[in-house]
């Protein structure tokens, strides 16, 4: 299965592809945070500095992103348990 990206193709078509892996590891920049939690940049990097939400990781020299694991399981922790 040679033609299947994780850059071109969903995580679900990535793991059917290859089903040997238990779990694939995504980085996600900023403006993809933003749309996973529905705040604003100023608001994330307040919540990152009062130890309130998952730091982001250094990807490159001027570049940082986050774990899409970290952000899942942030937002899983303010979902109200009935």
């Amino acid at each position: 299965m040679g033609d299947i990206n994780p850059l071109n193709n969903t995580p679900k078509e990535y793991q059917r592809a290859y089903p040997d892996l238990e779990a694939i590891m995504l980085i996600l920049r900023l403006p993809a945070v933003k749309a996973y939690v529905s705040l604003s940049k100023s608001t994330v990097y307040d919540l990152i500095h009062r130890g309130l939400f998952p730091p982001p990781v250094r990807i490159g020299v001027r570049a940082v992103g986050w774990r899409e694991s970290d952000i899942l399981d942030w937002i899983e922790s303010r979902v109200p348990i009935m």
